[in-house]
């Protein structure tokens, strides 16, 4: 509360992610709970939320994905367009795999790449749609500015084999 005190848009992005939590209950806390307290906060402060969520929400909805993080995520999205039925300003942005080019901050890909310890790559013709952290916060910004409520939007580079993008 105190952060979103003065407020015009609060950026959602926390979440638990693969392999970030060890039980259903974490994912629920992190990814519903957590959006929960953010809708509320924002329905006092009346600021717009910029909701962050992930491409495998759609995997999820099509019956592809059926990992907690996924379901979590889905059901996160569902709590925002509650909200937002009910009178808040929020925009999702559905993000896919995000990579940057800084040592330590890339994704472990990268990261094991730039460090040299990649020594086999796991799932080589895994697909992706790789985003670059510049592109994502660009995104952001477009849609605090200019998104229009209760859309959602997905942030993703062009699918390819991730041989390809390790190349």
């Amino acid at each position: 509360r105190s952060a979103a005190k003065d407020a015009d848009v609060i950026f959602h992005l926390a979440a638990a992610v693969h392999n970030s939590a060890s039980t259903s209950d974490e994912y629920n806390r992190m990814n519903v709970n957590g959006t929960q307290n953010v809708i509320q906060v924002a329905q006092e402060t009346n600021a717009k939320v910029i909701h962050v969520s992930t491409v495998n929400v759609h995997g999820y909805l099509q019956g592809d994905l059926l990992d907690d993080y996924a379901r979590t995520k889905s059901q996160a999205e569902d709590l925002v367009s509650l909200a937002v039925d009910d009178g808040l300003d929020a925009v999702i942005l559905r993000s896919a795999t995000v990579f940057g080019n800084q040592l330590d901050r890339s994704g472990m890909i990268v990261d094991r790449i730039l460090n040299g310890s990649l020594k086999v790559l796991p799932a080589p013709s895994r697909k992706i749609s790789p985003v670059w952290s510049r592109d994502l916060a660009m995104a952001l910004m477009r849609a605090a500015e200019v998104g229009r409520k209760g859309h959602t939007y997905t942030v993703a580079g062009p699918t390819i084999e991730t041989a390809h993008f390790v190349e």
